[in-house]
Order: structure tokens, then sequence, then C-alpha cells
């Protein structure tokens, strides 16, 4: 496992927020998706506007990638988490399960933060 301290900082500013956790979590599958499948289907109550700005975030640091996907005039893109983004993801959330073991109160906020009661 990696120690929060060896993730690059960029790395770790971008998983520090819920939003763009739950993104990779999204698009963990694999799948690419539009930024308007993330919103609704991902369950985001924020504008389209405002994902699309925590995409291009998670893009600069390299935790997804961006494709074209035209349709006709539109320009449309689609977004997939990259190994980096899992991997990061994977690292940042064993390190806050050895956290909670010490702080069980981190579980309470981990759930919240995934939409579970």
């Amino acid at each position: 496992m990696v120690a929060i301290s060896d993730i690059p900082k960029k790395v770790k500013n971008a998983l520090e927020s819920g939003v763009r956790k739950k993104i990779l979590f999204i698009l963990y599958d694999g799948t690419e998706k539009s930024a308007y499948a993330i919103t609704k289907n991902g369950g985001l109550n924020i504008s389209i506007a405002t994902v699309i700005e925590h995409l291009q975030k998670l893009e600069r640091v390299g935790l997804i990638e961006v494709k074209d996907a035209p349709r006709g005039k539109l320009v449309r893109y689609h977004y997939k988490i990259t190994e980096k983004g899992k991997y990061f993801l994977k690292e940042y959330y064993k390190y806050l399960i050895d956290e909670a073991k010490e702080a069980p109160e981190i579980i309470e906020t981990i759930s919240h933060l995934l939409g579970k009661p």
C-alpha cells in the first residue's frame, strides 16, 4: 500500500473532493461515459457545467482520459478512468480504511460520500 504522503500532491488534492471521488467511482467500471450520463445516472445533484469542471481537474492530473465522441455537428466528449485513476482511488481508500480502524467515524463519512445511509 502507498502511504498517503507518497500520493502526489496534485492527485491527493483531486481525491480530496467528494464529487471527484464519486465521479471516479461512477467511471470505475471502465466504460466511457458522457458528462450528462455521469451527472444524471450517477446521481450527482449538481449542474453538468460543474461536473465538467471536476472532470477537467481529474483529467489534468491523469486520473481520467477524455475522448472526442462527435454526434453530427455537436462536439461531445466521453470520459474514462485511467489505470492511474483506479490505482490512486484504491490506494486512497485503503488509507481511509486503515485510518478508520483508529477513527471509526471515518466509516460514516465514507458511507455518506457514497450515498449510503
